[in-house]
């Protein structure tokens, strides 16, 4: 924890603990697949989410700017998603970065919406996907997923510009 904020307070990143999956300017880094670079930007607390969210992208035809892993506990009441925020931040900054890909397991409530209202706030397109949760809705710009496959559908459908439907 006290790394975290250490991290944060100097704008850097912590990646972890317990996070093995990383793509940072189009290099693989750790546990990770090799995708083709492009435009869309994830971060998640989940590294297996990362690394299939990746693939269906790439194997869809699209690329990734960067793929941040936080750590799977970045997202609990403790810690309070400063990794999470951070690396969110970052893509927001990122020029190549067009569309953000937020994949998280199961997130405390509290950070959740914590997350939640951070996203709100970007200039830049969003699908959001908090495993365990049954969106019923999309927010101006904020698409909710229910499936891994759902953020790679809805990420074709925000690259053509596309309404989403809540499946």
């Amino acid at each position: 924890m006290r790394l975290k904020e250490k991290a944060h307070q100097l704008d850097l990143l912590v990646m972890g603990p317990d996070c093995g999956t990383g793509i940072i300017a189009g290099v693989p880094i750790a546990f990770t697949n090799k995708v083709q670079q492009g435009t869309i930007g994830v971060v998640g607390a989940s590294g297996t989410g990362i690394q299939e969210v990746t693939t269906l992208i790439d194997k869809a035809g699209e690329g990734i700017s960067s793929a941040l892993g936080t750590g799977g506990r970045d997202l609990n009441e403790a810690v309070q998603g400063i990794t999470m925020l951070d690396s969110i931040h970052h893509l927001q900054a990122q020029a190549d970065t067009k569309v953000i890909m937020v994949v998280s397991k199961p997130p405390s409530k509290v950070v959740q919406e914590k997350i939640e209202n951070y996203l709100r706030t970007l200039d830049k397109p969003v699908v959001a996907l908090f495993l365990g949760a049954k969106p019923t809705h999309h927010e101006s710009n904020i698409y909710h997923a229910y499936t891994l496959e759902e953020v790679a559908k809805a990420k074709q459908s925000l690259c053509l510009r596309e309404k989403i439907h809540v499946t």
